[in-house]
């Protein structure tokens, strides 16, 4: 009777049952309206004293929202992006005591009488179930916490920095933004799910803990939360998922791949054009100069008390290191030099200060005198006002801004990073935005930013903890992330920086740095061996940006980070559950850079063919190797069936092509790549004006295949390519036209 009963609200929204009377089938009809309401995306009922919406939220995601006040619905907030295209169907549907909805992706029922949920994949496999939300008791309810049941074998990976792991090693983690650190409420379950929790309040994320190693629970304030669920396999789908919802990170500006010279103490004019010349009287390779306080200001304002300081500048060019701005700025354009400057999230003359206080600007006037001069960026006329300062450091020359010390509010870096982003749409439409944040929260990635890992000293653990934040940074939705290289502060131990440098080639951004005192990270600083080898590193690079590139497309298309993790990749694998000291860059190039004083290390080989790169000796795996790597060498493997993208040694990305594309061809198993190629500088690409050179090996005729789609034709194509075969046998080479396409057999 129950499943008839079921079947026909499912049908036609109404019950008639002639068999229960007249009256009894009005009256359970309106029990039934009043019980279940369709809505747009799915249904909402009553749970429990709790109103209870599931909804589809996405491609592969879920909605279930509670509210303990009113009709539960969908919160607005920051960390979504707007929607583009129509969601997936879904059907309504009645399965004993529970109902729900079924989309191609999977199912979400809601046990009302138990008063639990519970998510399934598109098989009817149960991922997690009892997603119970507890209420606090009255006279004034809030919500108590949000449970999710735990397997036992269960791993969670993605919530933001972890500095030992892969897995979450912190069971109980607040989401926060901090110096060099972003926990954010998101993980990738083993189970099979990712799960992305949003409170009632942006600024006061959930926050998770495990209580008796059985059950997540989830805390956060207010009287209503919005939790998406993600059904999926992998940590691909789960991120492809969750950066749908808070949108896919932009691709920078190419010369953002380049080499990033940044320190905090820049003297003068005449010292930051003499560095450049020696990066190119050297032949080491340089895209941009980062400067820190001194390009607006000669003393830093940590000093400057609540109420400002009247000799303070917010908004001005230092003279002393930009005597004629435009004139400056253009002298390194003209070398291939882009200039990026730092910036705070607060101000420091009195008359700015007097400003935003009488307006109401200000973010926390009663916290100490630097967070209280801290402005609201999230008010909309605080960042035009903003901007519009700044706009005349954009029309001289500016490619970026270095966004430092924002981490008084979750959000801050947010709404700071868009006030830059509008800003720079209104001055230069069409120009690529690109920021270094020192933190981040979801959303930022779509805005265009990218981030470090903070102010760490000059030390070999420093070295070592780099490699997982920037994997776990990967898997929380910020593919774009780098860190100080030869760390920022304290007296570099010997042959640091040269270490630093191997391992930042992997990284998606290289950028060096060092503070005011302590001794410049510029690669000549540490002897003629470091030389030797940063620029061995530097060269090596410049050769990978074709890779790294077409990558960036990639996470702007999937949302994959650049830099991944082996489970990423082998995810039955139970040796690289928590393995950092080496990664994948891409799906097929392994990197495994020294990160200790002692000069030999173990890589370990996956289960696959493996090629030593730039070479065909093999070695199979899953196995454990030996290396010694010497001063002017990383360890790098490539796995079978892998094509690689190379480009020639450049000094910066303006000189690209620079020559013909190498195209490496690790053979034994078919393979394939996709080259992606723009005008480096615009937006262009996101419609659809790019270039697309579609690389297949069929490795049982032995013969590599391209085609060539896509209308972008600018100067810095790749017009001849240089193909390499490494067959076990003897290298084979062979040089072609890249044209429209076509192929050459081997």
């Amino acid at each position: 009777m129950k499943s008839t009963y079921w079947a026909r609200v499912r049908r036609s929204g109404c019950c008639v049952l002639a068999a229960l009377g007249a009256a009894a089938a009005a009256c359970a009809a309106q029990a039934a309206g009043s019980a279940i309401q369709k809505t747009a995306h799915g249904i909402r009922v009553s749970m429990h004293g709790q109103s209870v919406q599931i909804a589809v939220a996405g491609n592969d995601v879920f909605r279930l929202s509670y509210s303990l006040k009113g009709p539960a619905h969908q919160r607005q907030t920051i960390f979504l992006a707007p929607r583009r295209g129509p969601l997936p169907k879904f059907t309504v549907i009645h399965e004993g005591g529970a109902v729900g909805i079924r989309t191609a992706f999977g199912s979400l029922l809601l046990h009302r009488h138990k008063g639990f949920a519970t998510l399934l994949n598109r098989k009817g496999r149960v991922l997690t179930s009892n997603i119970v939300l507890q209420a606090a008791p009255k006279p004034q309810p809030h919500i108590g916490g949000l449970f999710m049941s735990m397997k036992p074998d269960e791993r969670f990976y993605g919530s933001g920095s972890d500095q030992s792991q892969m897995t979450l090693s912190n069971p109980n983690v607040k989401s926060y933004t901090g110096n060099g650190a972003a926990y954010i409420p998101y993980y990738w379950s083993t189970a099979g799910y990712g799960v992305f929790v949003v409170s009632s309040h942006n600024n006061q994320p959930a926050s998770r803990s495990v209580q008796g190693g059985q059950t997540m629970r989830w805390t956060m304030p207010g009287r209503s939360v919005d939790v998406y669920l993600m059904p999926a396999s992998s940590l691909y789908k789960s991120l492809t998922a969750y950066t749908g919802l808070t949108g896919r990170p932009l691709v920078p500006p190419e010369w953002a791949f380049g080499y990033l010279q940044s320190r905090w103490g820049w003297k003068n004019w005449a010292y930051l054009k003499g560095v450049v010349k020696e990066f190119r009287s050297k032949k080491l390779p340089l895209d941009a100069v980062i400067t820190d306080f001194e390009w607006y200001t000669p003393t830093p304002d940590y000093t400057v008390p609540a109420t400002g300081s009247p000799t303070y500048h917010d908004f001005r060019f230092n003279p002393v290191m930009f005597p004629h701005p435009k004139a400056n700025i253009q002298w390194l354009a003209a070398h291939g030099v882009h200039w990026m400057g730092i910036r705070k999230p607060r101000l420091g003359s009195v008359k700015n200060l007097n400003f935003a206080r009488q307006h109401g600007w200000l973010l926390d006037p009663h916290a100490d005198p630097v967070d209280a001069r801290d402005i609201n960026f999230a008010l909309p006329a605080v960042r035009r006002w903003w901007y519009a300062h700044n706009e005349k450091f954009v029309k001289a020359g500016i490619s970026g801004w270095w966004d430092d010390e924002g981490e008084a509010r979750f959000t801050l870096y947010y709404y700071w990073n868009l006030a830059e982003m509008d800003g720079l749409a209104r001055t230069k439409p069409n120009a690529r935005t690109f920021e270094l944040n020192r933190s981040f929260c979801p959303g930022v990635a779509r805005l265009g930013a990218a981030v470090w890992t903070g102010d760490t000293p000059d030390a070999w653990h420093t070295l070592r903890q780099q490699p997982p934040h920037l994997l776990n940074y990967g898997l929380a939705g910020m593919p774009l992330a780098t860190c100080d290289m030869g760390g920022f502060y304290g007296t570099e131990p010997r042959h640091l920086f040269a270490r630093f440098a191997e391992a930042n080639v992997f990284f998606p951004i290289m950028r060096a740095h060092s503070s005011l005192g302590d001794v410049a990270h510029f690669p000549w600083k540490f002897g003629a061996k470091t030389t030797v080898a940063v620029r061995h590193a530097l060269d090596l690079r410049y050769r990978l940006i074709p890779l790294l590139y077409s990558l960036a497309h990639r996470a702007y298309e999937k949302g994959w980070p650049i830099m991944r993790p082996l489970v990423m990749q082998f995810p039955h694998d139970r040796r690289v559950r928590n393995m950092t000291s080496e990664w994948l860059v891409g799906r097929g190039l392994l990197v495994a850079p020294l990160l200790t004083r002692v000069p030999a290390r173990v890589v370990y080989l996956p289960k696959a063919v493996w090629y030593r790169f730039n070479s065909n000796k093999t070695a199979p795996g899953p196995a454990y190797r030996l290396g010694h790597p010497n001063f002017n060498h990383v360890p790098m493997y490539v796995r079978q069936g892998t094509i690689l993208p190379l480009g020639p040694v450049i000094q910066d990305t303006q000189q690209l092509p620079g020559g013909p594309l190498t195209v490496q061809v690790y053979p034994g198993k078919g393979a394939h790549f996709t080259l992606v190629e723009d005008d480096g500088t615009t937006y262009n690409y996101e419609k659809g004006i790019v270039r697309r050179t579609a690389f297949v090996w069929h490795n049982r005729t032995r013969t590599l295949a391209w085609k060539v789609s896509g209308p972008y034709r600018g100067k810095n194509i790749f017009t001849k390519m240089r193909v390499v075969v490494f067959f076990p046998k003897g290298i084979v080479k062979k040089s072609h036209v890249i044209g429209k396409g076509g192929g050459i057999k081997f």
